[in-house]
């Protein structure tokens, strides 16, 4: 339940300020260079806070799933990403206060990223995240650097199912 709360207030937060509320302050008529100084300073205090919960949910995953969890699972790289994508931000924000761009594509990252991370599970319940582990034939000649993407399930149990790809790498699926 921690898990989802602290995703329902920073996705949701990123995105109604970008997509609700300065939209609206364009409508009811306000100045654009104060609009533009209500986006620089909800902007930065918005992606502190995403931070903040992003950290949490960091916590709540080592916990769930172990540590190894932060970048084998899709979860725990969007929240790595994510994580980033804050860290980007601040350094533009502070360091670079007149590159805007960069400022809105790192805030898109952080907004795109979480968006991802909405459609994935929260840790410890079932249907299973997508995870990336070495694959166990890597020493074979023809599949050397192969890796396999794994869907755990809790109910079914790991089934694999194997396609080739370029001729030089083996993807598994597990669902």
């Amino acid at each position: 339940m921690l898990w989802q709360l602290a995703q329902m207030l920073w996705v949701g937060g990123l995105w109604l300020l970008h997509i609700g509320v300065l939209p609206a302050l364009g409508l009811i008529g306000l100045a654009p260079l104060l609009i533009d100084e209500i986006d620089g300073l909800l902007s930065a205090l918005l992606v502190g806070f995403a931070a903040t919960c992003v950290l949490l949910q960091v916590l709540v995953l080592v916990k769930a799933e172990g540590l190894t969890s932060l970048w084998r699972d899709i979860r725990g790289q969007l929240l790595l990403m994510a994580l980033y994508a804050c860290a980007m931000f601040c350094v533009v924000h502070v360091w670079l206060p007149q590159a805007l761009r960069w400022q809105l594509f790192s805030y898109l990252v952080l907004g795109f990223s979480g968006l991802v991370l909405v459609m994935q599970p929260a840790p410890g319940w079932s249907g299973g995240a997508w995870v990336m582990s070495t694959c166990p034939f890597s020493s074979f000649s023809k599949m050397e650097g192969c890796h396999m993407f794994v869907c755990c399930s809790a109910s079914l149990g790991p089934q694999r199912h194997v396609f080739p790809y370029f001729n030089q790498h083996r993807f598994s699926l597990l669902r």
